[in-house]
């Protein structure tokens, strides 16, 4: 019977494991290059996978975790950039003409003020939106409702932030049970009452 490793054996002998396991190699290979029993072999195996698996899931977790903080800032500057974009005014002049015998008068001009609203800014916030759902698993990518701004898959188009916030209140009130109806204790049947 062989006497037992060390842990410094150990680590050392499992990094040669986990190394030619990832290049393909039998267990019952691995056991002869190392000079240990497969059982052995495939304990190490079972802890390798075991501890991959941890480290696996907690850097899937911070990934997804930095990936949403991301979205979150992105969105942020994004509702940022929309609201400025209110703020300017677009000033349309309109020409006010007769036409006459001799060719067209000018009688005045009419001038009226209009948020502009870029409406870029409401498509990265829709963006931010639907990558959310989908790290979440809210919903499919096919049943997203749509994007603002250009409409080239033919999906939903919001001219407005109302249109966009409409659908999104649509959307979720689909998605999300309704809320519990709360009854006064008094109409609780007995047996329910508190005291």
């Amino acid at each position: 019977m062989a006497r037992p490793r060390t842990a410094a054996e150990r680590a050392r002998e499992r990094a040669i494991v986990a190394e030619k396991r990832l290049k393909g190699y039998s267990t019952g290979e691995i056991a002869k290059a190392i000079g240990r029993s497969e059982h052995t072999v495939e304990g190490d195996l079972a802890r390798l996978f075991e501890n991959w698996g941890r480290e696996a899931q907690a850097n899937f977790s911070q990934a997804q975790i930095l990936e949403l903080r991301r979205i979150d800032l992105r969105e942020k500057a994004a509702w940022e950039g929309w609201e400025r974009s209110l703020l300017e005014r677009r000033k349309d002049k309109t020409r006010i003409t007769t036409g006459g015998r001799g060719g067209q008068q000018q009688m005045g001009e009419s001038q009226t003020e209009r948020p502009v609203g870029d409406p870029r800014f409401l498509s990265e916030i829709a963006q931010c939106s639907k990558q959310r759902c989908q790290m979440l698993g809210l919903f499919t990518p096919e049943k997203f409702p749509g994007e603002v701004g250009n409409n080239v898959d033919g999906g939903l188009k919001f001219e407005t932030i109302e249109d966009l916030d409409a659908e999104f209140k649509r959307v979720f009130n689909i998605a999300l049970p309704p809320a519990p109806l709360s009854i006064a204790p008094d109409k609780l049947p007995p047996g329910f009452r508190r005291g």
